[in-house]
């Protein structure tokens, strides 16, 4: 994090010239299970006449799963990413590190190599975006990913001094590269037309310096797949209205985890929003799959989520709002979402939050049932100091049913800083 800090300092003080923009974001919070689940993270962004640099720092402390038991998983991670526009060509190399502290959720390792935790990884790619004429884009990019696994013998050993060719040590390392490219054309008749592709290499495993995982390989396979879409936004609607709807069929060339051939899939999908007055919009999403293994045709996934939002007192400092969503989703199995949240101004800055949310996903607890029903519900206070500063806090009280119904509560806070400079 410190490097990130010395790299914002420097390109604040070489801003006097362009935008500089940045923000600092702590959150904290916990119940009866995690008592110390929270998050940090400081960001600035720094914008010429056609090109832009942003550089972000976080540090996160939360649970990672939401089945029992729970597991407290914390990392580090760093982004960079720079934009360049040369021209019809936008240029975008990025890069992200990922460092895990402490203990989360072990691993199972394939072939019986017994338990693993994560440690670090690294990411960095490139993307590439030109449009030679109005209605045609290309684009084109590419990753790097290596990461590293630690067994559960424990930290790197130390070498032997014999140079023993049996030498292993307990960090797993793994490699990835992917790439791609597409290119969209959108017709005079109003449709655009996508067609694309992209390569996934196999993970490349390798422990120590007898390779004794390097089978490990074929556990995670290469893949490829062929994209054609076709997309449509009508243009006769109202500026109220927005509608897209798309259509597209992936061909797949690879094997899944268990050894059979991916399935081609044809997905459909519809996003709608429409703002019936200058208080009240609603918008949705919906899709869904079918897979045609051979000769074999059959239902692969289907989502859909509407959303209600409700402005009032608009005239006041900080607007109060109302926000009433429903989500579904299938896949292996099926999960469900009903919430409802508010602000309700007070005075000035201050308002009051008000959240509700139940939930029903899997879960393999033993003695519990298949499903699991989750009720959360609480208030909460926040203050907001025009658009730099922004502080909350909430109490959250959640019922669900596991071998027995649990109930506990969750305290949260957060402190949200922004700085503008031009």
């Amino acid at each position: 994090m410190k490097y990130s800090i010395l790299l914002l300092c420097i390109l604040s003080l070489a801003a006097f010239s362009v935008s500089f923009d940045a923000w600092v974001d702590y959150q904290t919070g916990g119940d009866s299970l995690l008592p110390n689940v929270g998050k940090i993270k400081i960001g600035g962004i720094l914008e010429g006449e056609n090109w832009n640099l942003l550089v972000s720092e976080e540090f996160v402390n939360t649970d990672s799963t939401t089945l029992f038991p729970r597991f407290i998983t914390s990392y580090s991670q760093t982004d960079i990413d720079f934009t360049m526009a040369l021209g019809s060509v936008v240029i975008n190399p990025h890069l992200r590190f990922n460092l895990f502290l402490g203990d989360g959720a072990d691993i199972v390792l394939p072939n019986a190599e017994g338990m693993a935790s994560r440690t670090r990884y690294m990411r960095p790619g490139l993307n590439i975006e030109t449009s030679p004429f109005d209605n045609i884009t290309l684009q084109a990019g590419g990753m790097f990913w290596i990461g590293t696994l630690e067994n559960e013998y424990g930290y790197e050993e130390e070498e032997d001094d014999d140079d023993d060719d049996d030498y292993d040590d307990s960090e797993d390392t793994r490699q990835k590269y992917a790439f791609g490219g597409g290119v969209m054309w959108e017709s005079p008749l109003g449709p655009m037309f996508a067609f694309s592709g992209e390569y996934h290499s196999k993970i490349d495993a390798v422990t120590g310096a007898t390779q004794s995982s390097a089978s490990e390989a074929k556990d995670i396979p290469e893949w490829s797949r062929v994209d054609c879409s076709i997309i449509y936004r009508p243009e006769n609607l109202d500026r109220w209205s927005y509608l897209t709807g798309r259509l597209k069929y992936s061909i797949y060339n690879g094997e899944d985890f268990l050894g059979n051939d991916i399935a081609d899939r044809l997905t459909a999908g519809i996003r709608v929003s429409k703002t019936i007055s200058p208080s009240f919009a609603v918008n949705g999403t919906f899709e869904a799959s079918v897979d045609f293994d051979g000769e074999v045709t059959r239902f692969a996934s289907s989502y859909g989520e509407i959303r209600a939002i409700y402005h009032f007192l608009q005239d006041r400092t900080v607007p109060s709002s109302i926000t009433v969503s429903a989500q579904m989703s299938s896949f292996v199995t099926q999960t469900g979402r009903i919430s409802l949240s508010s602000r309700i101004n007070l005075y000035r800055g201050l308002s009051l939050l008000l959240k509700g949310e139940a939930r029903e996903t899997p879960t393999s607890v033993p003695g519990a049932d298949d499903t699991r029903q989750r009720v959360s519900y609480g208030p909460g206070l926040e203050y907001q100091m025009g658009t730099s500063l922004r502080v909350w806090s909430t109490i959250e009280q959640q019922r669900t049913n596991l071998e027995e119904v649990e109930v506990w509560l969750r305290v949260r806070a957060g402190i949200e800083y922004y700085f503008f400079k031009e």
